[in-house]
């Protein structure tokens, strides 16, 4: 008997749940959750194993698709989204004004304490 607290804690989508739950029972194995009334003895429990992972699948998706239009949402309002940058707006355009003057990548790294990739990644962003 494989034993899970909840079913949804043993995969992430409905095809990868069912080729666990196949290889557990090709071993002569049942699974049963203490969450959920599965348990793959029964006929019954067999049959509410799949209706939960086809529930479980699609509120992960619904999950995601909620994730992405708020994300839009967000952008759509203007909020800047990720990690804050080390540098203040101020910093950055006399990085990008240095770096034109030809400063070097690594020393200006070293006067401002952050990481050459940091200076790479400015001079590369578009201005504005």
């Amino acid at each position: 008997m494989v034993t899970v607290y909840k079913i949804d804690r043993l995969s992430r989508s409905v095809p990868d749940f069912y080729s666990i739950a196949r290889q557990i029972e090709d071993k002569g194995a049942h699974l049963r959750s203490l969450s959920d009334p599965i348990d793959t003895s029964t006929p019954a429990g067999r049959a509410m194993l799949g209706l939960l992972a086809v529930f479980a699948q699609l509120e992960a998706e619904t999950t995601a698709d909620r994730v992405k239009h708020g994300l839009a949402a967000a952008r759509a309002r203007g909020v800047t989204l990720g990690r804050r940058s080390k540098l203040s707006r101020e910093a950055q355009a006399r990085v990008r004004q240095l770096l034109a003057e030809g400063a070097e990548v690594k020393a200006l790294a070293r006067e401002y304490q952050v990481d050459p990739s940091t200076v790479r990644r400015i001079r590369a962003a578009k201005q504005g």
